[in-house]
């Protein structure tokens, strides 16, 4: 299986396991957004915002720390093993 995980190992501050799901836990930075968060975790700003219930795009500030939803990805050499 291949994911992103350089993007995880640089930018995150861990790993959660919560209700069966598995995120990324990514503390915000200055002048970042969710849509770049979104970008850099391969995910969309919808499934950032379900994992993080009462985080708004305008309520978001540095230092908050949002769940990010693991997402795996499989390459066609992985997935045809």
């Amino acid at each position: 299986l291949v994911w992103s995980v350089q993007a995880a190992v640089q930018d995150s501050i861990g790993i959660e396991k919560k209700d069966g799901n598995v995120f990324v836990l990514h503390k915000i930075d200055v002048k970042e957004t969710l849509y770049s968060i979104s970008r850099r975790y391969q995910t969309s700003v919808d499934e950032v915002l379900a994992a993080n219930p009462g985080v708004s795009v305008s309520s978001i500030k540095a230092g908050d720390v949002l769940r990010i939803p693991y997402t795996v990805v499989r390459s066609s050499a992985t997935a045809s093993k």
